[in-house]
């Protein structure tokens, strides 16, 4: 309760961090072509993702979590 006669002098800031872990998906639309030759020649995707299905940041928090798990800190 404010007591009687109290002046508001402004305010005080409160910041409360949180993490947001929602999904992302990013489709890769290749191109695909047939030569006479009949083989398909398929474009090429971005070094960061070749031969991987998922992110970097996701495979960067998942090895932080294993790690974390694995420390003698990361307990209890």
């Amino acid at each position: 309760m404010i007591p009687a006669g109290s002046r508001i002098k402004g305010y005080q800031d409160y910041v409360v961090q949180e993490l947001m872990i929602r999904p992302q998906n990013t489709c890769y639309r290749l191109e695909r072509w047939q030569p006479p030759a009949g083989d398909c020649i398929v474009g090429r995707l971005p070094e960061a993702v070749r031969r991987q299905h998922f992110g970097p940041t996701l495979r960067s928090f998942i090895l932080y979590k294993y790690y974390q798990v694995m420390s003698p800190a990361g307990c209890c």
